[in-house]
């Protein structure tokens, strides 16, 4: 069998169909991209994996376990663009009926590439292993999974894609660097409806727009698919988006997954893009950007949301309730430094241990945490709110406008800032037990009930604010009340 240091070396030969050879390197020996090819017959040619030789034979790849992104002709410099080369690897493992593709501790410049069934791109580390946009792309995204746009509302069938995605990789949109114009389909690093994903250890940074959407809202519990997505346990934890210019996450699917260990921050506006107010939700324009986005069910263990100053760090909920019902748990979640912390709006139903929030801006007047009307039967186990006088601006803090909500304990700390502590405004919402303090500043009541308030129940201690309570005439009449004032 004859041997190459390289596929240059290999393309001059001249060798018979039938015949396997091999090579030490794709450019150089040594360099990562040894392989073995069989030659046959006269047939198209990639130039990747496939090579036209000097007598007119085809060397074809031969793909055997796992495959390095280099075998394909990725060079992994920082300069050349390896979008084809690591598409032809993608190709080849779908072909082979899946399999991991290798990423050297190197950044591979690469754009509008397509993740299918069954592949698994697994890097060193995300901070060495990395795929960045190159220099002037304009159009698309960093990668999308296969029929993205058919798929990511839909349920599943039999060309769904599933069992792919990336380990240990960082997806970089080199926003500063992007040519296009950003839209809710265009300049996001990755656009995923799979079911069975796999996310580990992933960091997704610097998109023009979205920086993570994945899909498959419309599987339900009827499908086959969702049963094997909940038992054969795709994985989709360690999960960081970071630095993009419009949202974050926008989960949109697989519906009921799980997911752990995710933190979103500083997304929509980035240190060096400049403050612009208001900056709109490019996928959902009617409301500003965010950090997380939660449109349908799932279940998650600990989350962090961080840094969205002209935005929300989490939303649950579609944005109407005719999208019908959604359930979101989560046991321990925080959200901190955000325009507004938790926005859980019409259809949404919540069930969360503990949410820790503090430092919220309010800047746009929207309340800290703000349970919509329409939010049905939601329970929180512990709510804590911090405030920092420096950045707030005096908006409420904890207002509940849904229904048949309960709250077990808030810890309320509003550090001499403004605005009211807990309004209860919808029907049959109850706080177990609160302890609120330092509301000093204009008209902050530690308890507001609003007119449209009725069967409320609130068990409060007040402590050293400008009123302790406050109701607004026609306020329907509790079915337990217990605020106890206490001044230092």
């Amino acid at each position: 069998m004859k041997i190459f240091d390289s596929v240059a070396q290999m393309k001059l030969a001249t060798i018979k169909a039938g015949q396997y050879v091999e090579t030490f390197g794709y450019y150089t020996k040594g360099d990562a991209g040894a392989a073995r090819y069989l030659v046959v017959a006269s047939q198209a040619a990639d130039g990747y994996g496939d090579h036209v030789l000097a007598n007119g034979t085809v060397a074809v790849l031969q793909v055997d376990g796992d495959i390095n992104a280099k075998q394909f002709g990725a060079k992994g410099d920082g300069v050349t663009d390896d979008t084809l080369a690591i598409q032809a690897a993608i190709n080849a493992a779908n072909a082979k009926g899946g399999g991991k593709i290798s990423l050297e501790a190197a950044t591979y410049r690469a754009s509008g590439l397509v993740m299918k069934t069954g592949v698994i791109i697994c890097g060193v580390n995300f901070d060495d292993s990395k795929i960045v946009a190159p220099d002037g792309w304009s159009t698309g995204n960093v990668c999308d999974s296969f029929n993205f746009d058919t798929y990511v509302y839909a349920n599943t069938d039999a060309n769904t894609p599933h069992s792919c995605g990336f380990q240990d990789v960082t997806i970089d949109g080199n926003h500063a660097n992007y040519a296009g114009v950003a839209t809710a389909t265009e300049g996001c690093c990755y656009r995923m409806a799979v079911y069975r994903p796999h996310m580990l250890r992933v960091r997704i940074t610097g998109a023009p727009g979205m920086g993570f959407h994945s899909g498959l809202r419309g599987m339900t519990r009827t499908d086959a698919r969702w049963y094997e997505d909940q038992t054969k346990l795709g994985t989709m934890s360690q999960i960081k988006v970071f630095g993009c210019l419009n949202d974050g996450w926008v989960f949109d699917g697989p519906s009921d997954h799980f997911l752990d260990l995710v933190e979103c921050g500083v997304n929509g506006w980035p240190d060096n893009v400049g403050y612009t107010a208001s900056r709109p939700s490019l996928i959902e324009p009617t409301r500003r950007v965010s950090n997380l986005t939660l449109n349908t069910a799932v279940e998650l263990g600990w989350w962090h949301s961080f840094g969205c100053t002209e935005g929300h760090g989490i939303v649950i909920g579609r944005p109407s309730y005719g999208s019908g019902t959604i359930r979101i748990k989560w046991n321990m979640g925080i959200s901190e430094s955000c325009d507004r912390g938790f926005w859980a709006r019409e259809g949404a139903r919540y069930q969360g241990s503990m949410l820790d929030m503090h430092n919220i801006y309010g800047a746009s007047g929207q309340s800290q945490f703000l349970d919509d009307g329409n939010v049905l039967q939601s329970y929180l186990g512990n709510l804590e709110v911090i405030c920092d006088p420096t950045n707030d601006n005096g908006q409420n803090k904890v207002h509940l406008k849904g229904d048949h909500t309960t709250i077990g304990h808030i810890t309320l700390d509003g550090n001499n800032s403004e605005g009211d502590g807990v309004i209860l405004e919808g029907f049959n919402n109850k706080v177990i037990d609160a302890d609120i303090q330092k509301l000093i500043n204009g008209s902050s009541s530690g308890v507001r009930i609003t007119a449209a308030a009725s069967q409320w129940s609130i068990k409060a201690t007040v402590r050293d604010c400008q009123r302790i309570a406050s109701a607004t005439t026609g306020a329907g009449a509790p079915l337990m009340s217990h605020i106890v004032g206490e001044f230092g």
